[in-house]
């Protein structure tokens, strides 16, 4: 993921912005929305593969979908 002539990084956040589609918010302008959304998980991915050691998909997995019902606030008190 981090070599220069690697596409994967692109092509995984291009995958991520497909899976997600449109946001229904108004709250802000819907390409923020979606960049805040594809990095997040984009971010999440390449954080998980890169600990030592990698932590199981069903462990990402229940951290990622327990870290989307807190606001920034409540991750870090």
């Amino acid at each position: 993921m981090e070599s220069p002539a690697s596409q994967l990084t692109k092509r995984i956040k291009l995958l991520i912005l497909e899976v997600i589609g449109q946001p229904k918010t108004t709250l802000i302008p819907a390409d923020y929305a979606r960049e805040l959304v594809a990095q997040g998980v984009l971010d999440f991915i390449y954080f998980w593969l890169t600990q030592t050691p990698v932590q199981s998909p069903q462990q990402a997995y229940t951290i990622f979908t327990r870290s989307r019902e807190l606001s920034p606030a409540q991750l870090l008190n």
